[in-house]
């Protein structure tokens, strides 16, 4: 596996990176491409661009070398031996190896390095407590149920009940018939003490501020399927739902690039009342237009991992609305749409 990155020497920022199984001229050309277009987008100034890198034969390709014209870049490449135009990002790549490579592995393949540096997208999921363990999502007492899911979270935080301007509701149907409702992206009803089917839908939005200005995963709508009954036994039962995550090769800003055969890594993780079964089945849609007609990508499973396959190579600039299906080994569901997921770039 190989990773290349792109670090802007006055911020010491990584922007631009890519991870790859081979050792090609478009591993370093992605990394440079994904740094370029975020500069750009966030308005930067890329006169006078100085390139620095070592002798390294993708640094030195013609395409490459070509793409560092067509930005008026000048580069700057180290004589053999010293390392005096690499050295910042030889200390940075030291780090990556340090700090996430051998730390956080074995990694069974490059889905789990880009899982690992990439973010997932934002969506519903089971709030953490100080240890960083999921806490208590969904559950039944007696002839109750409640839930009460995290906003919205990814790989690093997750948002509380009432933050960034949210909204939503919630509607349970039990054996196909409506059993509750909430105007609240939360609710408790009540239920039949007998096994039976149910289906709990739960959609949010963003509203307001910070909302206008983030525009990334502005609405959901998830639905979790699974079945229960009351166990007199039992004071509290953990209700088995299932949070999709989405493991995106993006580049930070939730944006990926205008190419063809992009993997997302697709899973599901619970929460401290149900730990999910394997995942027996997964299929990811995306849209356009939000919604009004879909494109159903490629999914594959390999040693457990599941991934899909997206086309993006004509859709520079638009907006991707995604649509997972997953199911657990138990027999449990979920179904969850999100509007924006990322942009293509």
């Amino acid at each position: 596996m190989y990773a290349a990155f792109v670090i802007d020497v006055f911020s010491r920022m990584v922007v631009g990176w890519q991870v790859a199984t081979s050792l090609y001229t478009d591993l370093a050309l992605d990394a440079l491409e994904m740094a370029i277009w975020r500069r750009r987008r966030a308005g930067g100034d890329l006169t006078g661009l100085i390139h620095h890198s070592d002798r390294g034969v993708q640094y030195r390709a013609i395409r490459y070398t070509e793409r560092l014209k067509q930005q008026d870049a000048v580069a700057s490449v180290g004589s053999s031996g010293d390392s005096y135009d690499n050295a910042l990002a030889e200390a940075f790549n030291s780090l990556f190896k340090a700090e996430l490579i051998r730390n956080k592995g074995p990694w069974t393949g490059i889905n789990d390095v880009e899982v690992a540096v990439a973010e997932y997208v934002d969506c519903p999921t089971a709030p953490r407590d100080a240890a960083d363990n999921p806490q208590l999502v969904a559950e039944r007492q007696g002839n109750r149920i409640g839930i009460a899911p995290a906003f919205w979270g990814d790989s690093e935080h997750y948002g509380a009940q009432g933050s960034f301007g949210d909204f939503g509701n919630m509607t349970l149907r039990v054996d196909g018939q409506e059993a509750g409702h909430s105007s609240y992206p939360f609710g408790v009803f009540d239920v039949p003490a007998g096994d039976a089917a149910y289906e709990l839908t739960l959609n949010t939005t963003k509203s307001g501020q910070p909302a206008q200005v983030w525009k990334r995963s502005t609405a959901t709508r998830t639905t979790w399927r699974f079945r229960s009954k009351l166990d007199e036994n039992v004071h509290s039962q953990g209700l088995p739902i299932l949070f999709p995550s989405y493991g995106l090769p993006e580049d930070g800003m939730k944006t990926l690039a205008a190419k063809d055969g992009q993997r997302i890594t697709l899973g599901v993780t619970g929460h401290a009342g149900y730990t999910p079964g394997a995942v027996t089945s997964a299929k990811l849609s995306y849209s356009y237009d939000d919604g009004e007609s879909w494109t159903e990508a490629a999914t594959a499973e390999h040693n457990g991992t599941w991934t899909a396959t997206v086309n993006h190579a004509r859709a520079s600039g638009k907006q991707v609305t995604l649509k997972a299906e997953l199911t657990d080994a138990n027999g449990n569901s979920v179904i969850q749409t999100v509007t924006r997921a990322y942009d293509v770039r």
